[in-house]
């Protein structure tokens, strides 16, 4: 691991669902969905520096501490090929968690692409690596194909880069929900 600087900073932006329509339901329980999904400016810090272990600021912030039930840090490990010894993971939460915005899944790529390039690979997705970050999150692959929108459909591991048409650019309000909108594991809302 020559020339690798001692840090490595990542943002890890939220997204939009522009449109989001359940089209049927898989016998895993799983939703079938199609998305048209777009980045946002609001975004997550995530820093990848030598140590050991996991720190997400503010503290009480809702997230899992213990590294392997953290969304970055099992995007982190995919990344990595599994090797995590010798790396410290940083993260500073600035997307609301269970908003709807995607931020663990954003995470998860986000630390996912520290790892490859911490390890000096590329952050080329390939078929295989889509499948498993789907396994963290149906959202990861689309935040890591890193397109700025994308038409998503399956469970969210299938991401169409679409184009935004010149001068479309938006400014949104977002309001957050008093409760936490959460998916449970057979793909389904859990609400109040």
């Amino acid at each position: 691991m020559e020339d690798v600087p001692s840090a490595l900073r990542l943002a890890a932006p939220a997204k939009l669902n522009l449109s989001l329509r359940v089209v049927g339901r898989r016998a895993d329980g799983f939703h079938e969905l199609e998305s048209v999904m777009v980045l946002l400016a609001l975004a997550d810090e995530l820093v990848l520096a030598p140590g050991e272990g996991l720190r997400v600021d503010p503290p009480g912030s809702d997230l899992p501490s213990q590294p392997e039930k953290n969304l970055a840090w099992r995007g982190l490990v995919l990344g990595m090929g599994g090797a995590t010894h010798g790396v410290s993971l940083s993260l500073t939460k600035r997307i609301p968690v269970a908003a709807g915005l995607g931020g663990g899944s954003s995470d998860a790529a986000a630390a996912w692409r520290l790892g490859r390039r911490r390890s000096g690979a590329a952050d080329l997705l390939t078929p295989t690596e889509r499948e498993q970050l789907a396994e963290i999150g149906a959202d990861v692959p689309f935040f890591a194909a890193q397109a700025a929108a994308a038409r998503v459909t399956g469970i969210g591991e299938r991401v169409s880069p679409v184009d935004q048409p010149a001068g479309t650019a938006s400014e949104v309000v977002l309001a957050i929900a008093p409760f936490p909108l959460r998916l449970m594991c057979n793909g389904s809302l859990d609400g109040p």
